[in-house]
């Protein structure tokens, strides 16, 4: 633009540029807010509708920029004199007094910024050895792992041994978030350390690096008096992902009654994959009648039997709107049966039926579609003779599928009353799992149609 202006009229046409910019931009973030406090946020739908019309009115006023500018003219190119040294037209605009002063203003200023970033590192690092106040201290180790800088690992490591306690965590903490081979090294050897107070800390810090090599150490803390550590123990092995530490977590399922040890060894084994795991967590759900306990057992069910951090998503939409995740679930469940079998207009009618009787918080009436689907789709996904007995249909399916068997039995217990106290403990949410559950089995096995069905009943 430059190029363009006139220079006795350039400091005027700036300052009016940036005047109109500037109001153009505070009367685009009122008409942006505007229009998205149109929506009811309380609906996921209408909310996102707002956020679509907002950038779909950015997308096209920038296209609109495009056009406009089009037809502003380029400045002549200067000649290039031919066989020049490419080093010699480089360093060609450097011979020009402003385009130097400019490029040296501009230096000096990053380096101005990369010596301040590289100096607070430092200051910080002093700080946490120097400081006057355990705070002072605790804080400056805080600050180092937000870093994430190697340089300070040495001196992170150093002040695991510091009497203060809150600058012992802190360090732990940064140490994790910093990850490096040394900072892991150092996590473990305190850990091993069996008059350590910082435990979970430590196994805390160690999910967080996610290191395979510290899944020794903390399998054998899965032992531990100290229930904490052991929390901290299986949610680090669930991080890290190794499969040598299912065993152990199992276990410790099986013979533990406490509610949050439950909780984090099903989301441990749910993101370990192994479905074992399942005949632990379904009963479980069936029985507890803890709200909270049954809603993380649910998540990781859902995530070890079908998508992962899907059913989070349909629980989260549903709660925002009810039967907005069970009908977005029914919809693709819908979309794959037709796609795979034209002819199952039965099936097509039991999901709209389905997400009827869901909307009307029917519980007893959807299990008993839900199951009936259920046992339609995944055998013919098998292409199995067909059996409407649930326990004949996990028998038959168990020697070819192992995770639909266990599907089926979901949906089977689903469908018998839970009584808790005199009453039926299921709700909405163990129906919108066995959809999830479901959908996610058919998107698994995406196959062209088949061309013929079994008879359907």
């Amino acid at each position: 633009m430059t190029d363009l202006i006139p220079g006795r009229t350039s400091g005027k046409f700036w300052g009016t540029r940036q005047s109109v910019v500037t109001e153009v931009s505070l009367g685009g973030l009122w008409l942006a807010g505007h229009l998205l406090d149109s929506y009811d946020g309380r609906q996921a739908s209408a909310s996102l509708a707002g956020f679509a019309l907002v950038f779909a009115l950015a997308a096209v006023f920038g296209l609109l920029d495009i056009v406009v500018h089009l037809g502003v003219p380029e400045p002549a190119r200067g000649a290039v004199q031919e066989g020049s040294p490419a080093w010699r037209r480089m360093l060609a605009p450097l011979r020009r007094d402003a385009f130097r002063r400019l490029t040296l203003a501009i230096g000096v200023w990053s380096f101005g910024f990369a010596m301040v970033g590289t100096f607070g590192i430092v200051y910080n690092i002093s700080l946490m050895t120097t400081g006057a106040t355990r705070r002072d201290r605790a804080g400056a180790a805080r600050k180092l792992g937000g870093t994430r800088t190697r340089l300070a690992v040495p001196d992170l490591v150093a002040k695991l041994e510091d009497p203060s306690l809150d600058l012992q965590e802190e360090a732990v903490e940064a140490l994790g978030a910093i990850g490096s081979l040394e900072a892991v090294d150092a996590l473990l050897q305190r850990l091993r350390d069996p008059s350590t107070l910082i435990a979970p800390q430590l196994c805390r810090a160690l999910r967080q690096a996610a290191d395979p090599r510290a899944v020794d150490g903390l399998i054998c803390q899965l032992t531990s008096p100290d229930r904490e550590v052991v929390i901290e123990s299986v949610r680090a092995l669930g991080a890290i992902g190794e499969r040598r530490a299912i065993p152990g977590i199992l276990d410790l399922m099986k013979e533990t009654r406490d509610r949050k040890l439950l909780a984090v060894s099903s989301e441990a084994l749910a993101a370990l994959g192994e479905l074992s795991a399942a005949y632990q967590i379904i009963p479980q759900v069936r029985e507890t009648e803890s709200r909270t306990l049954k809603q993380a057992l649910s998540l990781a069910l859902g995530d070890l039997l079908g998508e992962r951090e899907v059913f989070y998503q349909l629980l989260i939409l549903d709660r925002e709107s009810h039967g907005a995740g069970a009908a977005k679930a029914l919809r693709r469940l819908g979309r794959r049966v037709k796609k795979h079998f034209p002819r199952a207009v039965r099936q097509i009618a039991s999901i709209e039926e389905l997400e009827a009787a869901y909307e009307l918080e029917d519980v007893s009436k959807c299990s008993g579609l839900l199951l009936h689907l259920g046992l339609h789709l995944i055998q013919f996904i098998h292409r199995l003779q067909l059996t409407l007995d649930p326990e004949q249909a996990m028998l038959n399916l168990m020697e070819c599928d192992r995770q639909a068997g266990i599907t089926v039995w979901y949906l089977k217990i689903l469908h018998e009353p839970w009584e808790i106290h005199g009453r039926d403990a299921r709700d909405c949410s163990d129906i919108l799992l066995g959809i999830h559950i479901l959908t996610s089995l058919m998107a698994a096995y995406d196959k062209p149609p088949h061309p013929q069905l079994p008879p359907q009943r």
